[in-house]
């Protein structure tokens, strides 16, 4: 506080025993009913290095993602490997397509 410019308030922090986990929570109001902050400017003055301070902490640890399933085994999806095959799968996809979409020699342009 002191750092600051308003070490006036030190007492009542000290009174209140706030501690740096209860610093980074606090409320405009708790600033003002619990340590006693009457000043509306020194409470935005402590709201504003308590965003700093907040930005500054490091970021909380990601959870560990979970393990996944390959697409292949959740989909049953196989590599197509022959012309035969690829062939198959564009006959498919055609069938699937308005005919609007499609010209004579495949897709047309949407």
């Amino acid at each position: 506080l002191d750092s600051i410019g308003l070490g006036c308030h030190a007492d009542a922090f000290q009174h209140c025993a706030v501690d740096g986990k209860t610093l980074a929570t606090l409320t405009e109001g708790e600033l003002r009913r619990e340590l006693g902050v009457t000043n509306k400017l020194h409470r935005k003055r402590l709201l504003l290095e308590l965003c700093h301070v907040r930005a500054a902490a490091a970021p909380p640890p990601v959870a560990p993602r979970k393990e996944r399933s390959a697409p292949e085994e959740r989909f049953g999806l196989e590599e197509v490997t022959s012309l035969l095959e690829l062939q198959q799968v564009r006959n498919h996809v055609e069938r699937s397509v308005a005919p609007a979409h499609i010209s004579a020699g495949g897709f047309a342009a949407l």
